[in-house]
């Protein structure tokens, strides 16, 4: 399954998205992944360890399972739903995303590490989005050299 997107107002050339990637672990990026696995997309989420990893899996399944136990979702759906959102300590498995959502910690340093390192690694095609509410969108685009293709993705919590 792939989502487009596409603007009217730049008439821009739509981007089909295969695959998501999540940095954050913690409650946003467990949620953030959770929504994206709801719309049938793969995604994976990197933290710096395993706990912080699993913290974002147990997180998104959890939704999952609150659904089934309310009737909401079979357990066939959530199981096909889970099996969509995986983990990793490396960027390396974001190789092959579409759209990378960073949600780590409103520091602008740790932001812009995060962001150069994906610049390294993801395709010229891809997207870097940070969740932030309050940095600078522009100053996180600098240390690319994509600052046209950095945004914006603000989630609500629970996402």
């Amino acid at each position: 399954m792939a989502v487009e997107i596409s603007s009217e107002t730049t008439r821009a050339t739509p981007l089909s998205i295969f695959k998501v990637g999540i940095v954050g672990g913690g409650a946003m990026g467990g949620g953030i992944a959770q929504v994206i696995s709801a719309a049938g997309l793969p995604v994976v989420i990197k933290d710096l360890d395993q706990t912080l990893v699993d913290k974002g899996l147990r997180a998104a399944y959890e939704v999952y399972d609150r659904r089934v136990k309310k009737g909401k979702l079979s357990v066939n759906e959530a199981e096909q739903k889970k099996a969509l959102i995986s983990g990793t300590l490396s960027y390396d498995d974001f190789r092959d995303c579409d759209l990378v959502i960073e949600a780590i910690t409103e520091r602008m340093e740790s932001k812009k590490q995060v962001f150069a390192e994906l610049d390294r690694v993801l395709p010229p095609s891809a997207i870097i989005a940070s969740n932030t509410s309050a940095l600078s969108i522009t100053e996180l685009g600098r240390v690319t050299g994509r600052p046209a293709k950095v945004g914006g993705l603000h989630f609500f919590n629970p996402a």
